[in-house]
């Protein structure tokens, strides 16, 4: 449950591509840290390959927007708080497969919890999660940071949007 302590933002952004739609509309995408600005070279969270490689474990439909190779730029965030991939998630997954999406949460969330085993039992998280809605041909971005045990209310959040628009 996300509690009054916890920091939560939602910005809105424009239209996204028909491409990166129709991948997220199968499985959710880890996206760059960098996604939005055009041009630049893709950069991903460290733990990118470790989560993808979770989801894939756990039967969570999930792809990275670009291959993440030996060559890839990655930045990792030493501090305290753990900061998750950035997820696409398209409204038609979550209306379509609402257990994949709170899955993966929990999973991330366990993730973190082992990363920070015998320093804090409840560690925090830093995660944007960017919702496409195709019907009302927008996107918004949502921004976590809080507890680890706080991410499954994230789903909640999103799929309140969808009823709403």
């Amino acid at each position: 449950m996300i509690s009054d302590k916890d920091k939560l933002t939602v910005k809105e952004l424009g239209p996204v591509d028909e491409d990166t739609l129709a991948r997220a509309a199968r499985s959710i995408l880890l996206l760059p840290l960098n996604w939005g600005s055009a041009g630049k070279e893709p950069v991903y969270a460290v733990s990118t390959e470790s989560v993808a490689k979770l989801f894939t474990q756990k039967g969570i439909p999930s792809q990275t927007l670009s291959p993440v190779t030996t060559e890839t730029r990655l930045k990792d965030e030493r501090a305290m708080d753990w900061v998750a991939p950035t997820l696409f998630v398209s409204g038609l997954m979550l209306s379509q497969n609402p257990m994949a999406i709170s899955l993966a949460l929990n999973v991330m969330a366990s993730y973190a919890s082992d990363l920070f085993k015998g320093i804090r039992s409840d560690p925090n998280v830093k995660l944007t999660v960017v919702h496409a809605q195709e019907r009302a041909k927008m996107s918004r971005e949502v921004h976590y940071e809080g507890p680890a045990s706080g991410l499954a209310a994230l789903v909640e959040i999103l799929s309140a949007f969808e009823s709403k628009d």
